[in-house]
């Protein structure tokens, strides 16, 4: 059965190219997806589209149960996909309303990059997803609210490249035993990459030895947890992840004072 696709993210002749120092959202998404699932991504799962139940009035029962098992059926195969690609594009958005990754805008006939104010990432999800149906931005009204009245408005969206590579090398760093996904959405690495991002945000210096004397785990997890990106209101990683990533580290020759 083929699944439901986005033309956009499917045919990538309709993206527009790399600028020098900026990389196009829709690869960053690509990247940040094959590194965050490096056992389950595939570049087609940011084109996999949510399936629609189209109903007719007056359809025969027949039919119905027809349509309906198929719905079932494509709605339960596009799921890790779709999640996974989900995970991707929230992953980037944290980093830019963290201001640790940069976005500008180019016009669609070229020109230019300008650079976009973190602010503009700083809304709902609802807002700032319907940006990811083809990488651009209103920038006469970035939130939306209000259809565009000239192409001139809508502009594509970059990223930085030196930014997008300081943010996948943590993920790069991982140990083989962090780097397996598990579940039938693969999701398990995505908490484990946010742990280990927000244990070196904390510690920039290396991680409190096991026998320090002042510094126990749970101020390691507690300071950690404030470092952490939300999602839906809830951190990205539990205390628990956030252990495992520590006892991950602690497991590897400790490291070399200069």
């Amino acid at each position: 059965m083929s699944l439901p696709v986005n033309a956009f993210w499917e045919n990538r002749t309709l993206w527009p190219e790399d600028q020098e120092g900026h990389v196009f959202l829709a690869r960053a998404v690509l990247l940040v997806g094959q590194h965050l699932f490096p056992n389950d991504w595939r570049d087609i799962d940011a084109a996999v589209a949510a399936p629609e139940l189209h109903v007719v009035a007056g359809m025969w029962p027949e039919i119905f149960e027809v349509i309906e098992a198929e719905f079932i059926q494509q709605t339960a195969e596009t799921a890790p996909s779709i999640g996974r690609t989900a995970d991707a594009r929230r992953f980037l958005v944290e980093a830019c309303k963290r201001g640790v990754l940069r976005t500008g805008a180019r016009g669609i006939d070229g020109g230019r990059i300008h650079e976009l104010d973190a602010g503009v990432w700083l809304t709902e999800e609802d807002k700032w997803a319907r940006r990811f149906d083809t990488c651009r931005i209103n920038v006469a009204d970035p939130y939306g609210g209000i259809p565009a009245n000239s192409a001139s408005a809508w502009t594509y969206i970059y990223v930085h490249a030196d930014d997008l590579q300081k943010l996948l090398s943590p993920i790069r760093k991982a140990t083989p035993s962090s780097a397996v996904s598990r579940g039938p959405r693969g999701r398990s690495n995505a908490p484990l990459v946010a742990a280990n991002t927000a244990l070196d945000d904390a510690y920039p210096e290396g991680i409190p030895a096991r026998d320090h004397p002042t510094i126990r785990v749970k101020e390691i997890i507690d300071r950690a947890r404030s470092f952490l990106p939300m999602r839906q209101g809830h951190p990205t990683a539990s205390d628990d992840t956030i252990k495992r990533a520590l006892q991950d580290r602690r497991r590897k020759p400790p490291r070399q004072a200069e």
